[in-house]
C-alpha cells in the first residue's frame, strides 16, 4: 500500500507495478500484467492490473501473481483522510494498494 498526492497517484501505480514484475523478472518466472476492465475491477479502484504467473503444473496455467489497484481519493474521501491542517483537509490523499 502507498500513500500519495492525486497527481502523483498514476505514476505510483506504475512504479508500484513495474516493481512487482521486477521480482518475477529477477526469478526468471514468465508472467503476464493485464489491465482489468471496469466490470472486473473493485467498486473503489479508478484503474487495476493483473500480474499473473505461468505455472506449468497448473490446471489453468497463469495463476494470480498480486493485483495492483489505484484506489484514488475513494478510501481518503470515505475515512475524512487529508494532509495538511484540519483547515485545510481539501487537499486529500491518494491510495494505491
Amino acid at each position: 500500500m502507498s500513500i500519495t498526492t492525486p497527481d502523483q497517484s498514476e505514476a505510483e501505480h506504475e512504479r508500484m507495478t513495474a516493481a512487482a514484475e521486477t521480482v518475477l523478472t529477477r526469478l526468471k518466472l514468465p508472467f503476464r500484467t493485464m489491465l482489468l476492465c471496469t466490470g472486473d475491477m473493485g467498486f473503489s479502484a479508478r484503474k487495476t492490473y493483473d500480474i499473473e504467473v505461468w505455472l506449468p503444473g497448473q490446471e489453468h496455467l497463469f495463476a494470480k501473481y498480486r493485483s495492483c489497484s489505484n484506489c484514488g481519493d475513494f478510501q481518503a474521501r470515505r475515512m475524512k483522510a487529508g494532509r495538511g491542517h484540519a483547515a485545510e483537509r481539501v487537499r486529500r490523499i491518494s491510495y494505491i494498494r
